[in-house]
């Protein structure tokens, strides 16, 4: 081992120990993203204890839903490696301010060492570079310097501030001043001192040593070129100017000026710079603020999200060589699971606990209903963990309070609160010693169990009805159970729903038909129970949804009678084919057929689907176990379509045998022919 081995090997063991101790204690502070730490500390690693040898900065993209923590967690890990102090978060949301990045590099460039630094580029989505279907360029000059910073670690900057102006104003007095018969000498006035006097100030005493350049602005040299210069000091630049008469006084604040106005390069090719955002192109469901929706398949869809899919979103922001400057390393972050929500609120209120603890001296302790109350009201999974916190201050913080003065005006002398959920109310028993003292019930307001309770009244008739057909049709023309069905929602945008995975990843043309029949179901079961004179409006987005479905799938996807692309608008490219009469009238026949399937497929299954819309006429909603209790009843098959089947492979190796058995018949006809011969 070489000498500069044997230095280095202890610092670099004691990095190495405090990436595995920061590992520790960030799993134990973030819930449910254990694999997104790893990856953070695995990619952190070569940075943290070798930036020496890096000739750009380390990039690392985390990409992923709102509130999941991706800054804060960025944040702790530099606080637990003692870089809190290096770290400097831009908000490229904010086009101008503090946080800004234009705002944030003037401050990182007038830092002057040169140790590594921290770098979070948050809310990297609004740094955008192109717009719109033809990818218009958006121009930007601080655009511009981000891509610098990120590809070669450096940023071109002018480093003049508030004084530069007054700088220049001193040049030209002092200019002046020499045109009218002031002379120099080692830096102090020796001829018209008092001409000096009255244009700069200062005192006026004859017999007093004057400084040609007044004294007062030296910081202001030091500030605008003193780095180039190698001046950091006054004393230093004193002994300059002490040496120069006013000719070369002169030249040397040109010299400062010509420094001053040129762009300075400050190098940041040892740091590391930490690109964080939210996709919508590729988290599609970040937009669905329902708290109808499970947290558990926010999670599943999110763990799909891969890194090639993350890069054709960005395409949609940003020009293709820029994409490449972001590298390879992008972490995406799952939406929480049901468990982690249900541990982060665990979570919350032991930290409460402690600080209750310490304050009153108070113990508090909870039953599981307080967590399926908070849970139940403050989880909206798109948004992650931030109205969970706003949920928990509204309806456990702020009673606590409550429960405490009652303590201390009834002189108990309690040890623990004990808190749980009962009819709507929060209630607290008041323990001493293990003996129950006294209790306290304060109302909680629960907005969103409000708007999920059944109505019971028409409007829930004719949505339990309408997802009802929905559901019926899921079933008997795809095998497939709903995994809920719902016929009251939260959701301002819809009375109800049928939520059901998708069986396969793409689409076959025999399932074309079944596939509207099921969006069309709806309205049909609407025609069917009611009448058609008592159809109502809320089909329209299903209706919408088949047509540009069928549409798409014509125009785009070959399933037409003719393979051919045909453009949506007479504006589309001209590459695309533009005569779209007869694909219409094919989209028109599809429809027609899917609403007659739905219409079969209803009547004859009308037992269940009046059974499933009478419950859910009096039920907000119904899941899957009792859905398939429910449809075994009336003998629809369960087994779910297309799952754990092999058709196109299984087709594919027959095919390939076929062709292989008859090129070994051939070989042996050919072999005996040659016999023959």
């Amino acid at each position: 081992m070489t000498k500069k081995m044997n230095l280095m090997s202890g610092d670099f063991s004691q990095k190495v120990n405090d990436l595995k101790n920061a590992k520790k204690k960030l799993k134990n502070q973030f819930i449910g993203i254990d694999d997104i730490i790893d990856s953070l500390i695995d990619n952190v690693r070569s940075w943290y204890t070798m930036n020496i040898i890096q000739e750009k900065p380390a990039v690392i993209n985390l990409w992923g839903l709102t509130g999941v923590g991706k800054t804060s967690l960025v944040k702790k890990l530099m606080e637990l490696l003692k870089f809190d102090d290096k770290t400097y978060r831009i908000d490229l949301g904010e086009k101008h301010g503090e946080t800004s990045f234009t705002g944030k590099m003037k401050e990182l460039c007038k830092v002057r060492d040169n140790n590594p630094k921290v770098i979070m580029l948050d809310e990297f989505q609004h740094a955008r570079t192109i717009t719109g279907p033809f990818r218009e360029e958006n121009i930007f000059e601080e655009n511009r310097k981000i891509w610098e910073l990120i590809d070669e670690g450096v940023v071109n900057y002018n480093s003049m501030n508030r004084g530069f102006a007054h700088f220049e104003q001193q040049m030209g007095r002092l200019e002046r001043l020499i045109g009218f018969g002031v002379k120099v000498k080692n830096g102090f006035v020796v001829e018209g001192k008092d001409l000096h006097v009255s244009e700069m100030g200062g005192f006026s005493g004859k017999d007093e040593p004057l400084f040609f350049f007044p004294l007062n602005d030296y910081q202001l040299i030091i500030d605008l070129a003193g780095q180039e210069l190698n001046i950091e000091l006054q004393r230093d630049l004193a002994r300059k100017l002490m040496k120069m008469n006013e000719i070369e006084t002169m030249s040397f604040l040109k010299k400062v000026h010509s420094i001053a106005k040129r762009p300075k390069v400050k190098c940041f090719k040892r740091s590391i710079i930490f690109v964080l955002g939210n996709l919508d192109e590729a988290f599609t469901m970040s937009g669905n603020y329902s708290p109808d929706m499970s947290a558990d398949e926010f999670h599943r869809i999110t763990k799909k999200i891969t890194v090639t899919e993350i890069k054709k979103a960005l395409r949609e922001r940003f020009r293709d060589e820029q994409i490449g400057r972001l590298g390879n390393i992008h972490i995406i972050y799952p939406a929480l699971s049901i468990n982690s929500y249900r541990k982060i609120i665990r979570k919350n209120l032991n930290e409460i606990g402690k600080r209750l603890k310490q304050l009153t001296g108070l113990n508090l302790k909870y039953n599981e209903s307080v967590i399926d109350a908070i849970y139940q009201e403050g989880v909206y999974p798109a948004l992650g963990t931030r109205p969970i916190f706003s949920t928990i201050n509204q309806m456990i913080k702020s009673k606590l309070s409550v429960y405490v003065d009652y303590i201390l005006n009834k002189k108990l002398k309690a040890d623990t609160l004990f808190l749980c959920m009962e009819d709507e109310k929060l209630k607290c028993q008041i323990i001493s010693k293990k003996e129950l003292m006294d209790e306290v019930k304060e109302k909680v307001v629960f907005e969103l169990r409000k708007l999920k309770e059944p109505k019971k009244d028409e409007k829930q008739a004719i949505s339990a009805v309408h997802e009802a057909g929905h559901a019926v049709a899921c079933q008997v023309l795809f095998n497939t159970v709903p995994d809920v069905v719902a016929s009251v929602t939260a959701s301002p945008e819809n009375d109800g729903f049928v939520y059901v995975r998708p069986v396969n990843e793409y689409v076959s043309k025999k399932d074309v038909i079944p596939h509207v029949a099921m969006l069309l179901a709806g309205i049909t079961a609407e025609e069917l129970v009611f009448g058609e004179d008592h159809i109502t409006s809320g089909s329209s987005s299903d209706i919408s949804s088949a047509t540009i479905f069928v549409t798409s799938l014509l125009k785009k996807h070959g399933f037409g009678k003719t393979k051919i692309a045909i453009a949506d608008s007479v504006t589309e490219s001209s590459k695309f084919y533009h005569k779209s009469e007869d694909v219409e009238e094919h989209v028109r026949e599809i429809m027609n057929e899917a609403k007659a399937l739905a219409k079969n497929t209803l009547i004859k299954e009308k037992p269940f689907l009046i059974e499933l819309a009478s419950y859910l006429s009096v039920q907000p909603r119904i899941e899957k176990d009792q859905l398939l209790k429910m449809s075994k009843k009336h003998s629809i098959s369960n087994r779910r379509r297309g799952e754990g089947g092999t058709f196109y492979r299984d087709k594919l190796k027959n095919e390939a045998r076929i062709i292989l058995n008859k090129k070994n018949f051939n070989n042996q006809i050919t072999h005996l022919v040659d016999i023959a011969q």
